[in-house]
């Protein structure tokens, strides 16, 4: 057993895969990760960085992990506390520091940039503070963020396709970072298993890089049990009738496929429509507990539900039945042996998908899509009509299939992309001066960060 073998076993309790001993082994990482979902993503960028940094003292000595939903900056943040006590660190050996809105601070993550440190955080705290503009954030404490985050720093960009207009704004950075120079090298890591590559190639950045992919050793080896999996693709057709009756067609055809024991997960597009399935699920359910996820809820209360959502199932039990919108599709360590989910665009398809039977513990496991026909503007939103149209094509083409890992790697399905405002040199020049303008005013960072097509309040 190698040095790196020996310390990702020590870190995690199991051996590493072959790419994940890859990334162990190299001086600096690739540009951009592909790997399919359930293959340790968060494992194969954490534990090689701790162990080029605590090891062998070499790297940036802050690992900024970029999320953008906060359930997985929660659950991430979990997991790097988890291997620093397997490893016997101290806080000051390891810090760990938890950047998000409505979430009170620990320690100053600022107090010691000598040291190594673990910072987590959504897109937005973590991209704000390295445009000069750093929400919730003091404006005397900008340009202490701006210089920590742009230098000596390894940034990791985990599930890529939903970082929105973040992601040509990371690239902008990396590329900016390059051109203009830093006290300390910076690096930057993209990784999902649905990766646009194109959109990672800027004015400023265009050159993609190294793409890390699977190799084949991890294809034969102990990831092909997870890659083969079997999740049958079953449609069921949610067209018929008045809209006002669809929760109820929904929650019928869930309960019809759920079996006792097991963990059944439904994924719907909007807030409103989980809602209106989890309250028909009650009505029908019996016995069968129904939670209930979305993004909407305060922070203790999301935290009870999602604790509730990913405890074990009781296999002797009715099971259990978990309602959600997007926060569920990505990143969530989440299994299940039926999977429900509505028309959406592919990418999200198969994130959706990686929560059924995600280490193939089923030997028979279920995708009910739930198919409502050809989408108006109106039932596609958020989402674009054509993206959920190509999304329907592909699903039809999986019916009857076994939507594998290995078998939805090989689908490429069109997506349209979004124009957003891209971050210039003469942009980032003007966030140099943190002073406010005549008016008060500061310049708005956030055309560069998130889509603002939706507000539930003003």
């Amino acid at each position: 057993m190698t040095g790196f073998d020996a310390y990702f076993t020590r870190a995690t309790g199991h051996a590493p895969y072959s790419y994940q001993r890859h990334l162990g082994e190299r001086d600096r990482p690739p540009s951009v990760v592909e790997v399919p979902t359930g293959s340790g993503k968060t494992y194969a960028l954490l534990v090689p960085w701790l162990h080029t940094r605590l090891e062998r003292g070499e790297g940036p000595r802050r690992l900024v992990y970029a999320l953008p939903m906060r359930t997985l900056v929660e659950q991430t943040a979990s997991e790097v506390a988890a291997i620093r006590e397997r490893l016997g660190l101290s806080s000051e050996e390891l810090a760990v520091h938890v950047l998000m809105g409505g979430r009170e601070p620990g320690s100053d993550w600022r107090e010691h940039p000598e040291r190594p440190q673990v910072i987590v955080g959504t897109i937005d705290m973590l991209l704000s503070r390295a445009l000069n503009r750093g929400y919730g954030e003091s404006r005397f404490a900008w340009p202490v963020a701006f210089g920590l985050l742009n230098s000596d720093c390894r940034w990791v960009f985990d599930e890529v396709q939903l970082m929105g207009p973040a992601r040509p704004t990371s690239a902008q950075l990396d590329g900016l970072r390059a051109s203009f120079g830093t006290v300390f090298p910076s690096e930057s890591v993209w990784i999902s298993a649905t990766i646009d590559r194109p959109a990672l190639t800027t004015v400023d950045r265009p050159e993609l890089g190294e793409v890390l992919t699977l190799p084949d050793e991890d294809r034969r080896g102990p990831l092909a049990h997870r890659l083969e999996a079997t999740k049958l693709v079953r449609r069921v057709d949610t067209s018929a009738g008045p809209p006002a009756h669809q929760p109820r067609r929904i929650a019928e055809a869930l309960l019809e496929a759920h079996a006792a024991g097991s963990r059944s997960i439904l994924v719907l597009n909007t807030v409103e429509r989980a809602q209106a399935a989890a309250r028909a699920l009650r009505r029908i359910a019996g016995e069968v507990p129904v939670v209930l996820l979305h993004s909407r809820f305060r922070p203790p209360d999301r935290a009870v539900r999602l604790a509730e959502a990913l405890a074990e199932v009781d296999r002797d039990g009715p099971g259990r039945i978990v309602v959600s919108t997007q926060v569920v599709e990505a990143g969530v360590d989440v299994s299940s042996r039926l999977l429900a989910t509505e028309t959406a665009p592919f990418s999200s398809i198969v994130q959706r998908i990686g929560r059924c039977n995600r280490s193939g513990e089923y030997t028979h496991a279920e995708v009910l899509w739930l198919d409502a026909g050809e989408p108006d503007r109106k039932a596609a939103a958020p989402y674009r009509p054509q993206d959920l149209a190509h999304a329907r094509h592909a699903l039809e083409e999986l019916v009857g299939r076994s939507a594998s890992p290995s078998i939805l790697e090989t689908m490429d399905v069109l997506e349209s992309r979004a124009e957003p405002d891209v971050l210039r040199r003469r942009d980032l020049l003007d966030l140099f001066d943190t002073a406010p303008d005549l008016s008060g005013l500061d310049v708005d960072v956030s055309r560069f960060i998130r889509a603002d097509d939706e507000r539930s309040v003003s």
